[in-house]
């Protein structure tokens, strides 16, 4: 017989269904309280531990490498002189996102002679009202960057049927419901990711084992097919893509092998060895995952040197990614730092050390990551990510199909052969 269920034995039901204090009792917090401080001398370079799936060890540490290679690391990546002075110098200084006119005047990334990688393809959406759908600076308390990552385990009831499955009542916490790691804010430190490298050890009986995965792709591979000519080609296989669906084939190896958490790292990019486009290779594994049903088994980390402003690191949250660890963009930091003898051009940087500067340029981040939620009436980082709430402008079908899949489109044009002979215009400079 049908009757009125009231709301208070509706929510009494649900929470005793499961040992839900438990669960959050054994989650894993890393925030503020949890990690150290940055000192002049720390290691920021620190490589994870493991291998690719093809056994390649990721080796390579900036702090060993001369200061002409940093600087070759810093331009292979596309950064400018301009990035440096206009945007990462205020962030680091005053912990806020620099101010500009409004108007953006230079030509459409697809136009543009300069090599340029794939966030420049990408413009925000926002919702289309006189007033913003959420105001960041006022309505603060509502809006979080705190987000649990790592391993889903949901269940069906003991006996549902296939017809039942999907309803509401019909999934609940598995029996033994993985672990999470729960970050305070997405943007990591280099204490903070340290810390959740820690967690592949043994803890109170669980692990959280991680597997590296190398982005990045042999030179000679992309040269073999820059002298056959047809440079703008915007169709055929090329090194760039070839590599993106082995970075796929990995990660999907990695997780059926048990990886609860994906590093995707191109520290490897050098003289002989060109990086993958960050968001493309972001992008692609996420949907990848998805398509082979085991998104929810595994977090992404991004461990990139391409990302630095606050749109990119946007983008790879809208289009995947749990988690940025923007290891060159600290170097960064330490490049536009004023030395002893009062070389610089921002003399205001000479009495901040290292870091305070990385707390300032985080703190800048995540109010501007907070901006770009609210101009879309999102409150939580979870609801943000994987949103895909941007268009790209200018890019191929081919790679929008492989990379960002049911994002809006406005113009088509640039395929992968352009994109890696960007690529290999900023690693030859």
């Amino acid at each position: 017989m049908s009757r009125v269920v009231l709301d208070s034995e509706i929510k009494d039901s649900l929470s005793s269904s499961a040992p839900f204090k438990q669960f959050l009792e054994q989650a894993v917090f890393i925030d503020a309280q949890s990690t150290k401080k940055v000192t002049v001398d720390d290691d920021f370079f620190g490589t994870p531990r493991g291998k690719t799936k093809k056994g390649i060890p990721i080796t390579l540490d900036i702090l060993d490498v001369p200061e002409t290679a940093v600087t070759e690391q810093l331009v292979m990546h596309g950064y400018f002189a301009e990035m440096l002075d206009m945007i990462l110098s205020p962030m680091a200084r005053v912990g806020q996102e620099p101010l500009g006119s409004m108007g953006h005047d230079a030509p459409l990334a697809c136009l543009s002679r300069l090599p340029l990688s794939s966030f420049y393809y990408m413009q925000q959406l926002f919702a289309e009202a006189t007033n913003p759908a959420i105001d960041p600076l006022r309505e603060a308390i509502v809006m979080s960057l705190e987000c649990p990552i790592g391993p889903q385990l949901m269940s069906c009831d003991e006996g549902c049927s296939a017809a039942e499955f999907g309803r509401p009542h019909a999934l609940t916490c598995g029996s033994n419901p993985a672990r999470r790691v729960v970050l305070d804010e997405p943007i990591l430190c280099p204490w903070r990711y340290q810390q959740l490298l820690d967690l592949d050890s043994e803890r109170d009986g669980t692990t959280f084992p991680f597997s590296v995965v190398d982005t990045t792709y042999r030179i000679e591979a992309a040269r073999d097919l820059r002298r056959s000519g047809a440079l703008r080609d915007f169709s055929g296989a090329c090194a760039l893509e070839s590599r993106i669906h082995d970075i796929c084939e990995e990660a999907e190896a990695a997780v059926h092998d048990g990886a609860g958490i994906l590093i995707l790292c191109d520290r490897r990019a050098g003289p002989s060895r060109v990086p993958v486009d960050a968001l493309l290779a972001v992008g692609a594994v996420h949907h990848h995952l998805i398509k082979s049903r085991l998104r929810s088994q595994t977090a992404i980390i991004a461990e990139v040197g391409s990302v630095s402003s606050i749109h990119q690191m946007c983008c790879l949250l809208a289009f995947g990614a749990d988690a940025i660890y923007p290891y060159l963009a600290y170097a960064a930091l330490t490049r536009v730092r004023p030395t002893s003898t009062g070389a610089g051009k921002d003399s205001a940087l000479s009495e901040l050390s290292l870091n305070k500067m990385v707390k300032n340029y985080r703190a800048a981040t995540h109010a501007g990551i907070l901006k770009v939620m609210s101009k879309m009436g999102i409150s939580c980082l979870s609801s943000y990510k994987g949103a895909q709430l941007f268009q790209c402008i200018g890019l191929a079908v081919d790679v929008k199909n492989l990379c960002f899949d049911a994002c809006m489109s406005s113009l088509g044009g640039v395929g992968f052969r352009a994109l890696q002979e960007d690529a290999l215009r900023l690693h030859t400079n």
